[in-house]
């Protein structure tokens, strides 16, 4: 009983952090996932709009998830489409005889976007997980 009841007040909990949000996309807000670096650097200028990125931050969080890291797992599959993700990783390094990567970590809104959402569906998550799983699962994406 007592685990049904703690599990309840966290649903309840959620419920008051996430607020109400547009169910129909503004035509002039871009699409998720994101496919190109292009889109990748529009984005990113993009966040710099409070109502855009607060829309996006309950977008994003709606996914919902059991933990800090499977969070994380679900809001990068909803920002970035596998392609783009295996073109990305943590700070941009280029390694000899390997493609060349995008640094995420100068996307400042973008990474705040992610923080964010994290955030919105897991309360506790912190500001040393979130980076951590991002920098994890960018180096081992493969398909």
């Amino acid at each position: 009983m007592e685990l049904k009841i703690d599990k309840f007040s966290k649903d309840v909990q959620f419920l008051k952090i996430v607020p109400a949000v547009p169910t129909v996309k503004p035509p002039e807000y871009p699409d998720l996932p994101l496919t190109t670096g292009e889109q990748l650097d529009s984005f990113n200028s993009f966040l710099g709009d409070e109502d855009g990125f607060s829309y996006f931050v309950n977008i994003i969080a709606i996914t919902g998830a059991n933990g800090e890291k499977d969070a994380t797992d679900r809001v990068l599959a909803k920002i970035f489409d596998v392609k783009l993700a295996m073109e990305l990783n943590w700070k941009g390094t280029v390694k000899k005889d390997k493609p060349v990567k995008i640094g995420i970590q100068k996307y400042s809104r973008l990474v705040k976007l992610i923080n964010e959402s994290v955030r919105v569906i897991v309360l506790p998550a912190t500001d040393k997980v979130i980076p951590e799983r991002i920098q994890y699962l960018l180096k081992h994406e493969k398909t």
